[in-house]
């Protein structure tokens, strides 16, 4: 078998061996492991794609071209906290469940969702990035009819853009998106990609954003969606380093969700922390760090 995936149609079934060498050499801590993993590896990785199991009858073709460095215990224990929330979530709300995931990235979210005992009904998938997109198509294909991926972003705008990269990190994973006339990039809201009320009255909405500091703006685009669905859960990703860059702190989601209709909230990496509306999330999350806050709608 060729040592390079052409495609992410072809993938490897086993990542090259000098990956696997220096991945371990850094899970050891070994001394400038992750330097030379950089100078030595990285560079040979572009376009490299794995197809790792994540259990007997689901695997997910893999980027190695980001900054995680994935292995199928990296992907399997990647954010378990969140990971373990949502799923028990999946067995509670009313069915249909509609799983809308708003920078999914190559799949492996909805895919942990796919892995619950009861999982979604349906899946909804957005990722801008055309190398990522073609992946998450790959990977929610095997849902049939049951999932649609769409080429673009979601936001409180229509028209066009363009994915930037932030000056703290040059990944795939941390690019986003701002408004440009040409850009090859078409952006939506969720409430024109979104059924009419009638159907969102039926069943319950789960809805996971990570969007690099866009998830205000994607929640002021989902307001009829935030209005009609019988049952909600919003989950979006709070990262200190982007809050700074945007100068959006993750509570004005909150506010926000809140002047709708009223949510129970927890912080699914400090389930013990009940977050004061009125101060700001990382001033009442020490250390502060990358956390992910789930919203349940109440009645």
């Amino acid at each position: 078998m060729s040592l390079t995936a052409s495609s992410p149609h072809d993938p490897l079934l086993q990542a090259p061996l000098a990956y696997r060498i220096g991945l371990a050499l850094i899970r050891r801590r070994w001394r400038g492991s992750s330097l030379l993993f950089d100078r030595l590896v990285r560079p040979g990785l572009a376009q490299q794609v794995v197809r790792y199991r994540l259990s007997p009858s689901l695997h997910i073709d893999t980027p190695l071209f980001t900054d995680n460095l994935w292995d199928e215990e990296l992907l399997l224990g990647y954010e378990q906290a969140f990971v373990d929330q949502m799923q028990s979530l999946l067995a509670v709300l009313p069915r249909p469940i509609r799983f809308v995931d708003c920078g999914a990235s190559f799949g492996l979210f909805s895919l942990r969702m796919a892995q619950a005992e009861q999982p979604p009904d349906t899946w909804l998938a957005f990722e801008p990035n055309p190398h990522m997109f073609t992946l998450l198509q790959a990977n929610l294909a095997r849902f049939g009819e049951r999932a649609r991926c769409l080429p673009r972003a979601v936001s409180d705008w229509h028209g066009r853009g363009a994915l930037h990269s932030p000056a703290h990190d040059p990944s795939p994973d941390a690019m986003f998106m701002a408004p440009d006339s040409s850009g090859p990039i078409e952006v939506s809201t969720l409430d024109a990609e979104l059924p009419a009320a009638a159907e969102l009255a039926q069943g319950s909405v789960m809805l996971k954003i990570d969007v690099e500091g866009q998830e205000l703006a994607v929640l002021r685009g989902a307001r009829r969606v935030l209005e009609q669905a019988r049952d909600l859960v919003v989950a979006f990703e709070a990262h200190p380093e982007v809050a700074r860059r945007t100068g959006i702190d993750p509570m004005a989601c909150l506010s926000h969700l809140q002047s709708i209709r009223p949510f129970e909230i927890r912080i699914a990496e400090r389930p013990d922390l009940r977050p004061d509306p009125q101060q700001p999330l990382f001033d009442q999350l020490r250390p502060a760090r990358i956390c992910n806050i789930i919203c349940r709608s109440t009645r």
